[in-house]
């Protein structure tokens, strides 16, 4: 490979170009600024590089950012050619370099690339030289954005000494052998010093360090602080191996309290410092206990902790299984999922950790290694912390913290009154003893989230938009991961449901019929059972506890299969007077957004239940017509009978009645009775109201109790209340 070639390779490989259009032509992030947009076009001719910056960037300031000099962009002369006439060759572009545009609020204004339009200053940040006088400025924008600005007002670094921020106190620092904060950006640098410790930046963030920054580091005792993401980790890195030798100690931290690491953008120093519970004090207790960095000890360790942050070895269903925690942007919240060891080992095949002296795939070196986290098994146990016993324990906990709407007074509710209203008005009709019941509901999952009610919560309405799903919504959110919205009956009642084995408000809207007989075990399984299987593509059935508490909602009549006797639903007719009102239920979510979610599971944490949740149940009219739509063909004979106050026998009420002409009577009101037995049929009867039998001309007759005390006793058993016909 000659020399040329060589530095277009290095060129594309920091720049992280991507082939466009034409052969030898690419796209790249520009070195000399913080460019996220591939603004830099670079292309390969026979005897020369050429690059251009879209931004306005300079080719001096290119090379210089580059580590390259400009003869390196051509090919190379020997010395019996530099008499000859030259090749012709076009010069590399000229650029002129861009004077800032100042505004009538004397902020600069400059195009980004980035956001594909001018965009304005909102923050200055003032790089200061040993001297005491600018060396030059960052602008960031408003959107974020940022250029470099010399003191001249050219927005490019031409002719100035790249320096840290906040030399000065650096330096100072140094000297009063302080300890040295290297962070991601100026702004957590101000943040860091207005907490009264030394820190220092630089342009560009982790993956811009110039060689000459580490000379003002000598003998510096220096704690690297990477943002939340993996470009910062590996960044900070590649900064301590460098300062490795030069500074007198070396710590990294990772700021804890900063959620799983990002793929990029995460979280940085200043959302540390904004948490309430952090100070000077905790970091430097946090940092006293951090082991000192080096390099030999630290580059495949590294790559350990990497994988070991996002990775596990556990046996599902008698498998081998690495389990991948993952970050759903769409959902916004924490998952899993699950990879075999070769889909693993293959997804990091292309990264290599070098071993002795051989190189080794990532995936195969972390699954072969000692180190890597590995637990027994999964299991869901809310309330526990993980690992449990043994196991990885799928509890994430709370989506929010509890904050009282008033801590001197329990039961304020002024910080989520809008969603009481609607619970209250909309949810219960109206009715206060429903209402108590449906909260007492909400606090019962809350408060005893490991423990199995049995009772699951059923929303109707004929019309839309009426906030059944808003309420299933912020309920929900309480619980973060643990809360699942389905609409597809094969997710709620199907053979895989890896879905549901951390799930612990599950919201099935419109995912269920009533006359779906197949499916009918497996939802009375949901409700009520201890532990249910749990099958995953690929894997063996086992079986895990249910802590699943299910939420349903629907527009049709029969929602659920309740039986007479049946306490495993509380079935609900939400009121229909809010129906598509987009400013309550605006208000209502504004009002959440604004600490009435915390204010809510504070509340809920907090509250007594004094219902009896299993047997003090709400009798409502959907209740009701939900065991009407439900009964057995003999039941609803018999129901029939009570409306219709006679039967058809030919007799009175009180008279004797022929099994055979009960019978035959049965099996003409619908064709599905038609195989029923007489023997079937009379046990069936049996089963719900009492009766003597008698012969009447060697026929076998049976005798009921009066009319009124049937009907009765039929709405004390199974409360259902007879009407008869208009």
């Amino acid at each position: 490979m000659n020399k040329l070639q060589k530095t277009f390779n290095d060129i594309i490989e920091r720049t992280r170009a991507k082939p466009i259009g034409t052969a030898g032509s690419f796209s790249g992030l520009c070195p000399s600024h913080d460019d996220n947009s591939a603004s830099m076009s670079i292309t390969m001719e026979i005897d020369r590089i050429l690059l251009y910056c879209h931004s306005g960037c300079t080719i001096d300031n290119i090379c210089l950012s580059l580590e390259i000099e400009q003869p390196d962009l051509f090919v190379s002369r020997d010395k019996t050619q530099i008499n000859k006439v030259p090749i012709p060759l076009k010069l590399v572009k000229k650029q002129k370099r861009m004077k800032a545009d100042i505004n009538a609020d004397s902020k600069v204004v400059f195009f980004s690339s980035k956001h594909k339009k001018n965009v304005t200053e909102s923050v200055r940040y003032s790089y200061i030289n040993a001297d005491g006088k600018t060396a030059y400025h960052v602008i960031r924008s408003d959107p974020k954005d940022f250029r470099p600005m010399t003191p001249d007002g050219f927005l490019d670094h031409e002719g100035v000494e790249r320096l840290p921020y906040r030399l000065p106190e650096l330096l100072q620092g140094v000297k009063d052998l302080k300890l040295i904060i290297l962070l991601e950006g100026e702004k957590d640098v101000d943040s860091a010093m207005a907490m009264g410790l030394i820190a220092t930046t630089f342009v560009g963030g982790a993956g811009k360090w110039r060689d000459e920054y580490s000379e003002y580091f000598r003998g510096a005792d220096v704690v690297l602080m990477p943002d939340n993401d993996f470009p910062g980790l590996k960044g900070m890195t590649e900064i301590a191996t460098k300062l490795y030798g030069t500074a007198s100690r070396i710590r990294m931290l990772e700021l804890p309290g900063l959620g799983p690491s990002q793929e990029k953008h995460g979280k940085d120093f200043s959302d540390w410092a904004e948490l309430e519970e952090n100070t000077k004090n905790t970091l430097e207790k946090i940092i006293s206990d951090l082991p000192e960095w080096s390099p030999e000890e630290h580059e495949n360790e590294s790559v350990i902790d990497e994988l070991n942050k996002k990775h596990f070895v556990t046996m599902i269903g008698g498998k081998t299984t690495v389990v991948n925690e993952v970050y759903d942007p769409a959902m916004e919240r924490q998952s899993i999922t699950c990879s075999s060891p070769t889909d693993f080992k293959n997804f990091y095949s292309n990264r290599f950790v070098p071993v002795e002296d051989r190189h080794v795939p990532l995936g195969k070196f972390w699954f072969n290694h000692p180190d890597r986290r590995q637990y027994k098994g999964l299991t869901f146990m809310p309330g526990e912390s993980s690992p449990y016993r043994g196991n990885y324990n799928l509890w994430g906990g709370f989506n929010v913290d509890p904050i009282p709407s008033n801590s001197e007074n329990p039961d304020n509710i002024e910080a989520f009154s809008w969603f009481y209203d609607h619970i209250h008005q909309n949810i219960a009709n109206g009715d206060d003893f429903t209402a108590a019941y449906v909260i007492g509901w909400m606090a019962d999952l809350v408060l005893y989230p490991s423990k199995r009610l049995g009772v699951s919560m059923v929303l109707r309405s004929d019309a839309q938009g009426t906030g059944k799903g808003l309420f299933a919504r912020i309920l929900g959110h309480l619980f973060g991961k643990h809360y699942l919205h389905i609409t597809n009956p094969r997710h709620l009642t199907g053979n895989f449901n890896a879905h549901l084995i951390d799930c612990l408000l599950l919201f099935a809207d419109e995912a269920f019929w009533a006359g779906d007989k197949s499916s009918e075990g497996a939802l009375k399984t949901l409700i009520t059972e201890e532990f249910r299987a749990v099958e995953i593509k690929g894997k063996d059935v086992f079986q895990a506890r249910n802590f699943t508490r299910l939420l349903i909602a629907s527009n049709k009549s029969w929602v659920v299969p309740s039986e007479l006797h049946d306490r495993r639903f509380v079935i609900l007719d939400v009121n229909q007077q809010r129906a598509r009102d987009t400013e309550y239920f605006g208000k209502m979510m504004k009002q959440m957004e604004s600490g009435g979610y915390e204010a809510l599971l504070w509340f809920l944490m907090n509250l007594k239940i004094d219902i009896d949740l299993r047997n003090c149940m709400p009798e409502t009219d959907a209740m009701k017509d939900s065991k009407v739509y439900s009964m057995t063909p003999v039941q609803t004979f018999w129901h029939e009978c009570l409306v219709e106050g006679e039967f058809e026998t030919g007799n009175s009420w009180e008279e004797p009645h022929s099994k055979r002409i009960l019978h035959e009577s049965f099996k003409e009101r619908s064709r599905k009775n038609e195989h029923t037995s007489r023997e079937v049929f009379m046990k069936e009867l049996k089963k719900i109201v009492d009766f003597n039998q008698t012969r009447i001309n060697r026929e076998r007759s049976l005798i009921f109790a009066p009319l009124e005390e049937c009907r009765d006793d039929f709405e004390k058993s199974f409360g259902i209340k007879i009407t008869e016909p208009v």
